[in-house]
């Protein structure tokens, strides 16, 4: 081997890790422009049916979190007693907590058809 390969080689490998990664985040970056439902539509291998159960899982778990963050302004809520006990405050958050546990719950079985999907995927 040359000096003149022995300099390159390693400037070329790193030149090419750097190029995939580039590579890959440009796929990744419009991936993530596009509208959920470009993406169910245009879902086909495994990856795709995994990036999606992973995007209805964060989404189950923010759902998750907004369901906590309402249960906890009721209580809130009851405490402050007054007018926020009159308007029915800790009811309304309540409400929207069990809400957003619904939602969590449908995004949750999303998730998992996706993954099943990704299984079945080709």
């Amino acid at each position: 081997m040359t000096q003149r390969t022995r300099t390159y080689l390693p400037v070329a490998t790193v030149a090419l890790l750097l190029a995939s990664a580039a590579g890959h985040r440009v796929v990744t970056v419009a991936r993530a422009e596009m509208k959920m439902e470009e993406q169910v539509a245009a879902a086909k291998s495994a990856a795709d049916h995994e990036a999606l159960a992973a995007d209805y899982a964060r989404m189950a778990t923010e759902a998750k979190d907004k369901a906590a963050e309402h249960r906890s302004m009721a209580q809130v809520y009851r405490k402050a007693g007054g007018f926020a006990a009159k308007a029915q405050l800790p009811e309304h958050c309540e409400g929207l907590a069990k809400y957003y546990d619904g939602v969590a719950k449908e995004y949750a079985a999303m998730a998992e058809a996706h993954r099943e999907m990704a299984k079945n995927a080709k």
